[in-house]
């Protein structure tokens, strides 16, 4: 009888709790290492493109190699490598091939404040290789920590031998076709990086400017028809740049804007008449269409010598005075203007942003310094009508962030302006997601001026020209490009610096303009968005790429950087666009919407956050939002990305648990609240492949969540936990349960590869052999087509009819949960198995009423359930009174055994040795 007793108190030995060796602490800043050497050791990634036949290519937008990566780098190849597996699991050969962009000023400028700025452009050449070399080592290792998939031992580095040779080549063959021109014109220009920059390398800011109103004395006296004569006439001009006055030769007028003469005290001022409130009171005296000033003469304020009245379509009555002074140096349309009519293309400024000779006056005056130089001029002329600040959006320089200037000097362009509308044309044919890329990429492409290409520089790729020493001529040479080209194969990338000139030009080489034969080897290099936008270039060379690229994938920054220069380059080369698709995700803010500063406090590096909780982390948290908007991160939502990944990492455990035993006989029969399931199943996994094709990938990860969270944990799982638990090992129910959670499993696994690959590799690893499944040696082997339900030719009898049923019992469940939840908080009851349910359930026929009872029982997870047959309606919900509780699946039951019957018969079946003193007593 003692021995009976303690044998009562082991029933918990004879219940089937979930058993893996799947650990519930992730400990991911280790176990990611070890998965990390397991990829590596394997060549997984390698050995899984061997057996791929179907090429698709994520071409990667090259990191600039100049220090670690941050969040918006981990964010940009945490996406490219979600698009990368998920295509592995399609059955795509998706060779992901890392880049680096090496040329440049960033690398250049810290390489001059290593060794200092007076060495010669071969050191800082020298030094610039090492620096970049460096970086692009480190940054590898970093992006591998991310768990990023790429072919790391053959990445494109843009000044690698082959490649830099590539780009001299391609630019000549632009050259070629007639595209590349010189010309002295105004460019953007850093006075503090000294050189030019592109369109692209620019970002607007707000900045305060000097805001002066200037009176232009006119050498003329009659307007128009009039026989009046006006003594003391001037033309009003607004500026926000005062030091490009000494640079001025005309004032522009639109043809058709009516101008008034405004007699203003003494004087009669020109001013548009829309605008003329500037002046106050005055007493407007005549007026004329802009038109009439073409050709009239009127005095520099400063100098004194003829500033010409010229008309152009440009000039508006949106602010200022409607007449605009023109200094075609230093302007766009003032340039045009200067060509149209003549004018000098003079700069006032030198490359440093200092007056030159050409300012007279203010000769090595810095320009803003020079503002308050004219300003006090033009008061001590008596020319300043008014002055004041003017707060606008105004051009900086994206390296060293400090404001451009706009001054002419000799650069090489491409021609692109007549080519925009093929460019918008070809850009129309490509997909942007989100859709408005296409809106940006076309504005982007419509205001394109001729792509100014040179860089005074000494770190990048040399442009193959000579300077005539007889006249002054800039001479583009096929000759010396292919020269070098051949000279940096040859493995001497510094030869254009190093060798004579007469190695780059033909024996008998003379200029075409003044016939002399003595030369000089260019100074600038190539605008380092040529190096990268000729990536397409390069990789169309190599196997496994395809052309054009099934996607590219950056910021949205690049419509102006990488995506608009790739496309200016495909077309012209290729005659197409290089991408079919293109994703554009945002940038890093904090919770507050705040950009990342370390003035702010508010950098979370990846680093940090791979030490403290791993990579998976930072992976999970790069699509936990929408990354086509600006992407959030703070502790507040790392600690939600935590909790998503938790829960999916627990429910994982559990479903392996529950495969413990590891069934190997498939089910004889799959029961209806199984079918049920899987058919929520199946829906879930096209949802989700669906969010995967559209790129959608936080759906991705939050549909992975809520169905773990509310379909898997809330309900299958919590229903099935009887019949594994306590069911006998054998039992058809058990088995058809165990067989849709192995389903579900594959499945969650299968999905969360792209996203969540640390720990989709260490469930597939612990993944029981059950059913007939048989692993490969890693998941990344697997495809979606044998790893899913939905892409199964399994099928069901009654499939329909069950979905339909249990869709409105479902509904009942959900009434009876909010029930069952207060009497919890009432203390009425302690859990859902002390319940008798009274419930109205749908017609059916696909099973027997006392499989239906046993069926409902389990899916509200109550000891007894009464029904009917009607329309659905919980009816009664109360005690399951004079019963007791089974002290071994805790179910209540009616009767004077020790254990409910179905307990009794598990245990007679498979413990009846061990606990036969038990059953002797109880029968």
């Amino acid at each position: 009888m003692e021995r009976v007793e303690e044998k009562r108190l082991d029933f918990k030995d004879t219940i089937f709790l979930p058993k893996t060796d799947f650990p519930m602490k992730a400990n991911l800043t280790q176990k990611e290492l070890e998965i990390l050497e397991f990829w590596e050791k394997n060549s997984i990634y390698e050995k899984v493109l061997r057996e791929r036949k179907e090429l698709f290519t994520v071409h990667d937008g090259p990191p600039y190699a100049n220090g670690h990566i941050h969040l918006g780098h981990a964010l940009n190849k945490v996406i490219k490598d979600i698009t990368v597996k998920y295509a592995l699991l399609s059955e795509k050969k998706a060779e992901f091939v890392p880049g680096w962009d090496c040329h440049g000023l960033p690398i250049e400028k810290e390489v001059e404040k290593k060794i200092g700025k007076d060495k010669s452009p071969v050191e800082i050449r020298k030094e610039s290789r090492k620096y970049a070399q460096h970086f692009i080592e480190v940054q590898k290792s970093e992006f591998k920590r991310l768990g990023v998939f790429a072919t790391y031992t053959k990445p494109y580095i843009t000044m690698s031998p082959d490649y830099e040779a590539m780009i001299v080549r391609s630019i000549n063959d632009i050259w070629k076709k007639g595209r590349i021109y010189n010309d002295q014109k105004p460019v953007f220009w850093c006075p503090v990086c000294i050189t030019a920059l592109a369109e692209a390398e620019v970002e607007y800011k707000i900045k305060k400017s000097p805001s002066i109103y200037i009176l232009f004395p006119a050498k003329f006296k009659k307007i128009g028809s009039s026989e009046t004569e006006f003594e003391k006439l001037f033309a009003l001009v607004w500026t926000t740049t005062p030091w490009t006055i000494p640079g001025n030769f005309a004032l522009a007028f639109h043809p058709s804007i009516k101008y008034v003469v405004a007699k203003k005290g003494e004087i009669y001022i020109i001013v548009a008449e829309k605008l003329a409130e500037i002046l106050g009171e005055y007493e407007e005296v005549g007026s004329v269409v802009g038109s009439e000033f073409e050709g009239k003469i009127f005095s520099h304020p400063i100098f004194g010598r003829d500033s010409i009245g010229v008309v152009g379509e440009f000039v508006s009555e949106e602010e200022g005075t409607g007449i605009v002074h023109i200094a075609p140096g230093h302007g766009k349309e003032d340039y045009e203007v200067g060509k149209k009519y003549s004018l000098p293309i003079q700069s006032v400024l030198d490359e440093f942003g200092k007056g030159n000779q050409n300012s007279i006056k203010y000769i090595g005056i810095f320009y803003e310094e020079m503002n308050k130089k004219v300003i006090e001029d033009l008061k001590e002329k008596g020319f300043l009508f008014r002055e004041g600040e003017y707060e606008h959006s105004y051009p900086h320089c994206w390296r060293c962030k400090k404001p451009v200037v706009f001054r002419a000097t000799r650069q090489w362009f491409i021609k692109v302006e007549d080519i925009r509308q093929d460019l918008i044309e070809q850009a129309r044919k490509v997909e942007w997601i989100p859709d408005w890329g296409i809106t940006r990429m076309e504005s982007t492409l419509a205001s394109k001026p001729d792509w100014c290409i040179s860089r005074q520089r000494a770190w990048g790729v040399p442009i193959p020209y000579v300077i005539c020493k007889g006249c002054g001529e800039y001479i583009w040479s096929e000759y010396a490009a292919e020269k070098i080209a051949e000279l940096i194969l040859a493995g001497e990338p510094d030869a254009w610096w190093e060798k004579d000139i007469k190695n780059f030009i033909p024996e008998d080489f003379r200029c075409s303009n003044c016939g002399s034969s003595e030369f000089e080897k260019g100074k600038d290099v190539l605008d380092v968005w040529i190096d990268s936008g000729l990536s397409f270039k390069y990789m169309k060379s190599k196997e496994n790429f395809s052309f054009p690229a099934d996607v590219y994938i950056e910021g949205t920054d690049q419509h102006r950087g990488w995506f608009q220069s790739s496309l200016t380059l495909s077309f012209l080369l290729e005659g197409v666009a290089p991408y079919k698709k293109v994703f554009t995700h945002g940038f890093i803010l904090d919770e507050f919407k705040r950009k990342m500063s370390k003035s702010l406090g508010n950098v979370i590096s990846p680093e940090d956050i791979i030490k403290e909780d791993g990579a998976e982390i930072v992976r999970l948290w790069s699509v936990f939002s929408d990354p086509t908007e600006d992407v959030k991160i703070s502790e507040r939502i790392l600690a939600e990305v935590k909790d998503m990944y938790r829960k999916i990492r627990n429910t994982i455990r559990f479903m392996l648990g529950v495969l413990g035993d590891n069934p190997s006989s498939l089910p004889s029969k799959i029961f209806p609240q199984d079918i049920y399931f899987l058919s929520k199943l199946g829906e879930f996994e096209k949802e989700v492949l669906n969010y995967y094709d559209q790129m959608e990938y936080h759906r991705v990860a939050r549909r992975i969540h809520n169905f773990v969270d509310n379909v898997l944990s809330a309900l299958y799982l919590d229903i099935i936990k009887d019949t594994i638990y306590c069911d006998s090992r054998d039992n058809p129910r058990r088995l058809s349960a165990q067989y849709t959670v192995f389903l579900a499993l594959k499945s969650i696994v299968a999905l969360s590869v792209p996203i969540l690959s640390f720990l989709a590799e260490e469930a597939y690893l612990h993944m029981p052999e059950v059913f007939g499944f048989r692993k490969f040696e890693s998941v990344f082997f697997e495809t979606y087509d044998r790893m899913l339900f939905s892409k199964s030719k399994i099928t069901f009898e009654n499939e329909a009819k069950i979905n339909r049923f249990f869709s409105e019992v479902e509904k009942i469940r959900e009434k009876f949960l909010e029930i069952i939840d207060k009497m919890r908080k009432s203390k009425e009851v302690g859990n859902s198995l002390e319940i008798e349910l009274k419930i109205s359930v749908p017609p059916f026929d696909f099973c027997s009423m006392e499989e239906m009872e046993k069926i409902l029982e389990e899916f509200f997870i109550v000891s007894s359930v009464k029904f009917s047959v009607g329309d659905p309606e919980l009816l009664e919900v109360k005690r399951y009174e004079n019963t007791k509780k089974c002290p071994r699946c805790w179910k209540y039951f009616e009767g004077e055994s020790e254990i409910c019957k179905r307990c009794e018969i598990v245990i007679g079946s498979q413990y009846k040795d061990i606990y036969k003193d038990v059953y002797s007593k109880s029968n």
